[in-house]
């Protein structure tokens, strides 16, 4: 129970009553405590007081007995028992009974409601929460968080506190039911209990939320519970069903679920698997039924498995066949009727009652097979009637072929002589010789045949060279100088399709025809009217076949194509400054050509540091190795290269700690030496962050070196050694972003 400040907006005399019964709540001090200077409240005093009535309240007379048994069920002296009169924390059933007009639920039953200022006048696990009273004046109150926590529930409304919107809600724990949870996880939200957990759980609605709830995963009733006799859906579920039932908050506890185990169907009137339905078609103890309309004791169609005897119209008994006549069934004689008497899927059958002899003449062409008869019930082919000649038909099964019978072509031997579809026979076609087998044959020499025979095999002719299978009237005209089609003429159309591309490859260029395929041109580079520049193409292989197979690059449009004409990249301080670029090298004797100025700002006064300079060329993208750099300090001339057809260039410095000075180009062929100022520094004082005998001044702790500020020329270029390929390169261009691997 808690116990609070008594209400502040009542009158005085109530005060005193409020005063009466927070000391008998056990309160105590200057704001909360007993007043010495009112009177106590006697055991006579009345139990239930109205919200704001004014009380006179008789003093306690003094009893000089023994100890008595207070209302809480200690034992105290009747002179210190106070009875609580619906002031904070009192035991209450109605709003009427509480001094501040509400009557609150809580975890361990409803308690008069206290009021407050700020959540700090509450316990912990209570709010000061703004409600209405009865008049509709807004007052503070003390709400506890939680109250529902646990509690058995139905839908999230259940979980809601009395006065105030709820954000606490409903939570599923599947099988076993829904309890309800409490708000966390929140700027404002409750802490959770001891042995409660803030989880994102399912909610009722098909929501999820941040609640409290148990760390085992499993709720108990609390008195609110009991007293409320809180309720919650629960199942039982197995491969057979769903079950549903009820558990709820008793003073004994959590009843169980009390939903039955569902169970396979079986015939015994009860719904075993909760299905809403009984004794169901097919349930365990079923008879197959089927339909018997004519009362003949036999079935028709498929049967059903009850649990009931449907009744006259159905039998046990399948195999009727036709349920409307009860002469029909498995157990009738079969007799020349027309009908399929005993249901074996036959009818009328051979040697029935009835029967005549019929002679076999399968093909009905007048040629039939003697001393062969059946006794039939009508005529049934190839048994069908009157012998009308010798046996000497050659297949009774066909009408066309006997003998004396016309050639056909059919594939057979009409007239019974041994010859199938000879040349001439009636419904023969042109076949022409096709000697190189392009599907064109001579326009002279041909059969008249039923079907092709060797290389007489085609029905197209006017093959103008019947030894070559790539020239005949419908060949695509190509340039090589014949006449592929027939027409008379030689590599006559549009060039583009006489040197068609390989694999349709688009060409990037004009060809022409003169005997033979030639590139007359590529296409240039070109800027669009929106300002893109589009590079140009080039014939690289001399292959027309491919077209102009190689798209230069888009730093063409840059110019780089010489020295004098080099790609401004700018300037690369010694700080670790890097770039990638990249391109391709068309035609084979074109050169890309970029200018760097790196600068050496380290050079001076750096303590306890080395030179941080280090110019460094290397590619990053060089398929095949087709690509080769040359790298020229200062300028272009020839004297300036420090790296002629390397893979990496590197010049660079370092004092410290006996550094081996400037150097040039490192590969690992080593085809790139030193430039010719190369210096050799090693540390003679002893002091490895002192200059021995350097370019520059040193002091100790402090190189100060050589400025070796300069503009590098990059040139790049093929390996004239290795085959021309349309791929690109990407070169990396630094300073100061390595040590020297010299």
């Amino acid at each position: 129970m808690q116990c609070s400040s008594p209400v502040r907006s009542f009158t005085f005399v109530v005060a005193v009553i409020a005063a009466a019964a927070w000391a008998g709540c056990g309160g105590s001090g200057d704001t909360q405590g007993k007043d010495d200077t009112q009177p106590e409240v006697g055991v006579d005093a009345p139990a239930e007081v109205d919200p704001g009535q004014v009380v006179d309240i008789p003093e306690a007379e003094p009893d000089p007995g023994p100890e008595d048994e207070g209302p809480m069920g200690e034992d105290i002296k009747t002179e210190d028992y106070v009875p609580c009169l619906g002031w904070c924390g009192c035991p209450c059933e109605k709003n009427e009974q509480c001094q501040v007009g509400f009557c609150i639920s809580s975890a361990e039953g409803k308690t008069c409601a206290c009021d407050c200022i700020e959540s700090t006048d509450c316990e912990d696990g209570w709010e000061c929460r703004e409600v209405k009273n009865a008049l509709g004046d807004p007052i503070f109150i003390c709400i506890p968080g939680g109250v529902t926590l646990c509690k058995p529930c139905q839908e999230n409304v259940d979980c809601s506190s009395d006065l105030v919107v709820s954000a606490d809600r409903c939570v599923s724990y599947g099988a076993s039911g829904s309890f309800c949870g409490t708000k966390c996880g929140s700027a404002g939200d409750m802490e959770c209990p001891q042995d409660y957990i803030c989880q994102n759980v399912s909610v009722m609605g098909g929501e999820s939320s941040d609640q409290c709830v148990p760390d085992d995963g499993s709720c108990e009733c609390s008195e609110l519970a009991v007293e409320l006799n809180a309720i919650t859906d629960c199942f039982v579920n197995n491969e057979w069903g769903t079950c549903f039932g009820k558990r709820e908050c008793l003073i004994t506890g959590l009843t169980d679920c009390s939903a039955k185990v569902p169970a396979r169907e079986v015939c015994n009137g009860v719904d075993d698997d909760c299905d809403a339905e009984t004794d169901n078609e097919g349930s365990d103890g079923c008879v197959d039924y089927f339909q018997d309309v004519d009362l003949d004791g036999y079935g028709l169609g498929v049967g059903h498995c009850l649990c009931e005897d449907p009744g006259e119209g159905f039998s046990t008994v399948a195999g009727d066949c036709n349920d409307v006549n009860d002469g029909v069934n498995p157990d009738s004689k079969e007799i020349c009727n027309g009908m399929d008497d005993n249901c074996d899927d036959i009818t009328d059958e051979e040697n029935s009652p009835g029967c005549l002899n019929y002679s076999l003449d399968g093909d009905g062409d007048g040629w039939g097979v003697l001393g062969d008869t059946k006794c039939l019930c009508g005529p049934l082919p190839p048994y069908t009637g009157v012998i009308i000649g010798q046996q000497t038909d050659c297949d009774d099964a066909n009408k066309a072929i006997y003998p004396e019978a016309p050639e056909l072509c059919d594939l057979l031997d009409n007239d019974c002589d041994g010859i199938t579809d000879p040349e001439n026979a009636k419904g023969c076609e042109p076949w022409y010789y096709d000697g190189d087998e392009d599907g064109f044959g001579s326009s002279v020499k041909f059969k008249c045949l039923c079907e092709p025979q060797g290389k007489y095999n085609t029905k197209k002719s006017g093959d103008c060279d019947d030894a070559s299978p790539t020239i005949h009237p419908l060949s695509s005209e190509i340039c090589d100088g014949k006449d592929q089609n027939c027409n008379g003429q030689t590599d006559e159309g549009d060039p583009t399709v006489l040197c068609p591309p390989m694999g349709g490859l688009e060409l990037h260029g004009t060809v022409g025809c003169d005997g033979k395929c030639t590139i007359l041109g590529c296409d240039p580079s070109y800027t669009t009217p929106e300002g893109a520049y589009v590079p140009g193409w080039h014939d690289n292989n001399e292959d027309f076949t491919d077209g102009c197979e190689c798209q230069s690059g888009f730093e063409e449009q840059f110019g780089g194509g010489a020295c004098n004409h080099s790609t401004d990249l700018g300037t690369f301080p010694d700080s670790g400054f890097k770039m990638l670029v990249g391109g391709n090298i068309v035609p084979n004797d074109d050169d890309d050509w970029y200018v760097v100025d790196a600068s050496d700002p380290t050079w001076k006064n750096e303590p306890n540091a080395c030179d941080l300079y280090n110019m460094k060329v290397v590619f990053t993208q060089n398929p095949g190795n087709s690509f080769v750099l040359d790298v020229y300090r200062g300028s272009c001339a020839d004297t300036n290269n420090i790296c002629k057809e390397g893979n990496i260039s590197e010049w660079a410095t370092n004092f410290y700690a006996g550094g081996k000075g400037e150097c040039g180009c490192s590969t690992a062929s080593n085809s790139c030496g030193p430039p010719p100022d190369y210096n050799h520094c090693i540390a003679t004082t002893g002091d490895p962050q002192e200059c021995g005998s350097c370019p520059g001044e040193a002091a100790p702790g402090v190189n100060s070196c050589s400025n070796n500020s300069a503009k590098y020329y990059i040139k790049i270029s093929r390996d004239k050694t290795k085959p021309a390929t349309c791929e690109s390169y990407q070169i990396e261009i630094s300073n100061g972003l390595y040590p020297w691997s010299g």
